[in-house]
């Protein structure tokens, strides 16, 4: 443990901190909660994908002012989803390229797979186990190529997973379902991930032309809300 000292307010950024809890509490770990629930009690047609987005946003525009410069945040990804990022890095065009690649084709197919792009693998545990825990994998979004990530933010999800701040789980299973609880130090894990608190669940199934309109309407009017 490391103490704050006799100036905490000049010596540590609060805001930076505050920032990764609210965003593991509120988006990240329920998220992973969710996607581990549906994988566990779905039937093996309905597939599960869980995503990270780990891309700093608006490095192109970035201000004094804004406060989100430099960061993946929550509804960062629409922007980059339709291609509407302004003043746009060459980093910024090749993730908006691997959105639109994975989006397009899980909506029009039911399926997020790329032929330019990482094999984006469903989110389910594996066989194999490290340390007693499950193993699962998810798809890392970045520049300049996504990549697959185990066992993303284990420790920090875990331990929101026990505390049950957003879990209400009766059936089928209870907490268990989501997480091995493990105990370790959640602190490293948090420094290492300081821009990683955009994350999203998506649930493989197979859309009629309506239901891809209606997706498309949906994202559009999301990215409308968010510019």
């Amino acid at each position: 443990m490391q103490l704050a000292g006799e100036t905490p307010e000049v010596q540590y950024d609060y805001t930076a901190i505050l920032a990764q809890e609210i965003g593991d509490m509120f988006f990240v770990c329920p998220s992973r909660a969710l996607a581990r629930l549906a994988s566990r009690s779905s039937p093996a047609s309905d597939t599960v994908y869980l995503y990270s987005n780990s891309h700093p946003a608006d490095l192109g525009a970035c201000t004094s002012e804004a406060s989100t410069c430099g960061h993946a945040y929550h509804g960062s990804e629409p922007r980059y989803v339709f291609n509407t990022v302004p003043n746009a890095t060459a980093d910024d065009m090749t993730v908006s390229d691997i959105f639109s690649d994975y989006w397009g084709r899980f909506a029009y197919t039911g399926y997020p797979q790329s032929d330019k792009y990482t094999a984006w693998p469903a989110y389910v545990p594996q066989s194999e186990t490290i340390e007693g825990m499950s193993q699962w994998t998810n798809i890392l979004l970045k520049a300049p190529n996504s990549e697959t990530e185990t066992g993303y933010k284990e420790d920090l999800c875990d331990f929101w997973d026990e505390i049950g701040f957003y879990v209400n789980i009766t059936s089928p299973g209870d907490v268990t379902t989501l997480s091995t609880p493990v105990v370790s130090d959640v602190t490293e894990q948090a420094e290492n991930e300081k821009t990683t608190v955009g994350s999203a669940t998506m649930f493989g199934v197979t859309f009629n032309f309506t239901e891809k309109l209606m997706i498309a309407a949906g994202y559009f009017l999301f990215m409308m809300i968010n510019l």
